[in-house]
């Protein structure tokens, strides 16, 4: 029954993400915003809502940290894979070309907060039951987010549009997070049973299983935002996504009732924060690298390098479970 649950859960998430994805492309459309601002910030806080939720549920429901913990590494590891699969199916779209600086500064602050968040490990200075590198991570998430933001007033993006209501886009997007937030904490509560009778372990299930599934809406909307033209979206969602996700740690390290959350995690997420922070930084590589990228059947090297670091993460993560 915990099997069917969670595949029902993964249908509805990934179903409200290919709205969302039509929905976010609308938003930019009504309001005159811009695509990479949508994708960097409303796009990116929905398509995370799955994290966010399956994150609480983890702790709340089924009292397992590392089970958020490797939702939230794993997740991003997912969402830089997503990366290759995008470059695969649009071989005919340069997906590391023509994109934003403010997308850029996202994912460098993205990788930034990631290997910053390894620190909550080792550094044992609390405010209360909260760890001082909670407190640093969410100065550093809206610092980065405010920086992006005006940087992002410089950049142009193409006017579309839409035969929506800015009202009626604002319903949808609204009903499709609602969706997201129902299947999401589905989600926790079948993959903590998944986790113990496989015996696989919380680390290992919210690594790969639980990450996949709640990382599933960035592959769809990502593969939306593509397929009406625009990259810049796109990877503006997985960026911000990651962004977002590590900003769940602080959330997580409030909601957490038993004490410093770090305490009661496996520091084998260090390894997982790790890889994390190497996989946002390939495809800054090849965004970087415009004169010179590589390409086999039709895909970057810099996407074979991603597949290649998510087998050795999976292998890792395998052994020590």
């Amino acid at each position: 029954m915990d099997y069917i649950l969670f595949l029902l859960s993964a249908i509805i998430v990934v179903g409200a993400g290919v709205k969302l994805s039509e929905y976010g492309d609308a938003l930019a459309a009504v309001t005159g915003i811009g695509r990479s601002f949508i994708g960097i910030t409303l796009l990116a806080l929905f398509t995370s809502l799955p994290e966010l939720i399956s994150t609480i549920g983890a702790l709340t429901l089924v009292d397992n940290p590392d089970l958020a913990f490797g939702n939230v590494y794993g997740s991003n590891m997912f969402n830089m894979l997503t990366i290759f699969l995008l470059d695969a199916y649009f071989r005919k779209t340069d997906i590391y070309n023509g994109i934003s600086e403010s997308n850029i500064l996202t994912a460098l602050y993205a990788s930034l907060v990631t290997a910053f968040s390894v620190l909550g490990f080792y550094i044992k200075v609390y405010i209360g039951s909260v760890s001082v590198v909670t407190l640093i991570i969410v100065v550093l998430f809206f610092y980065s987010s405010y920086v992006s933001y005006k940087v992002l007033e410089k950049d142009e993006d193409e006017e579309e549009e839409t035969d929506m209501t800015l009202k009626g886009v604002i319903f949808r997007m609204g009903i499709a997070a609602l969706a997201i937030v129902f299947a999401g904490l589905m989600l926790s509560k079948t993959a903590d049973s998944i986790a113990v009778l496989t015996g696989l372990g919380g680390s290992f299930v919210g690594s790969f299983f639980l990450a996949v599934v709640t990382s599933l809406p960035e592959v769809a909307t990502c593969y939306g935002a593509i397929r009406v033209g625009s990259v810049n979206m796109a990877l503006g969602n997985l960026f911000g996504s990651n962004l977002f996700n590590i900003a769940i740690i602080p959330f997580a390290d409030f909601v957490y009732i038993k004490g410093p959350i770090f305490n009661y995690v496996s520091k084998g997420h260090i390894t997982g924060a790790i890889f994390a922070t190497i996989a946002i930084l390939i495809p800054i590589i090849g965004i970087r690298e415009r004169n010179f990228r590589l390409k086999v059947f039709g895909v970057s090297f810099h996407s074979y390098s991603l597949v290649v670091l998510y087998v050795i993460y999976s292998a890792y993560f395998y052994l020590v479970r």
